[in-house]
């Protein structure tokens, strides 16, 4: 499976501390995987709209990455990024397979996991899963890597291979959106 990531392509300053898998163990993956899981299962979900869809995606990622051994001095943002590519990589083979490519009706299930909504009814959290169903996904993907799975601009801006200031932007407009619609839903009721 090709997931888009090329480790050869990820600079390491001289001297930099790089995350390897050459250990044996692959202790620092295991470590970075129990450090970052929360954040990875949030953006798997968000891209492919379903828990056992986005255990398989970060499974096959991680899989391929420890066996590969590749150098990186950002593991969160570069393995953000091959989520982010294996996911387009499954929706392009599903759109050749079957002429589908709607995100699944559960495809904010996301937001149902723990922590997700802490401190929200559950009549908001339907509200806000439906606003950022509405959203263009090129803002909601932005808004789920910032709020959703805690990434930085500029990580974010690594995973997606945007500049810092597209994604801001993005992100601002897509508040900007989510506000609007959050408060006519509230008008509504």
């Amino acid at each position: 499976m090709n997931i888009g990531c090329d480790p050869t392509r990820e600079r390491v300053p001289a001297g930099a501390a790089a995350l390897s898998s050459s250990d044996p163990t692959n202790d620092r993956w295991a470590t970075f995987y129990r450090t970052e899981r929360r954040a990875l299962t949030t953006y798997a979900l968000a891209l492919v709209g379903n828990a056992t869809d986005a255990e398989d995606l970060l499974h096959d990622v991680l899989v391929r990455l420890v066996r590969e051994h590749p150098r990186v001095t950002h593991p969160r943002a570069y393995v953000m990024r091959c989520l982010r590519h294996a996911a387009i990589d499954r929706r392009r083979r599903a759109a050749r397979q079957a002429d589908s490519g709607a995100l699944a009706d559960d495809g904010l299930a996301f937001l149902a996991t723990p922590g997700a909504g802490d401190g929200l009814d559950h009549e908001t959290q339907a509200a806000t899963r439906s606003a950022l169903a509405r959203l263009a996904e090129a803002q909601r993907e932005v808004v789920v890597l910032k709020i959703y799975a805690g990434l930085t601009f500029r990580e974010i801006g690594e995973t997606i291979r945007q500049p810092t200031g597209t994604v801001s932007s993005r992100y601002a407009r897509a508040l900007a959106e989510l506000r609007a619609m959050l408060a006519d839903e509230v008008e509504r009721v």
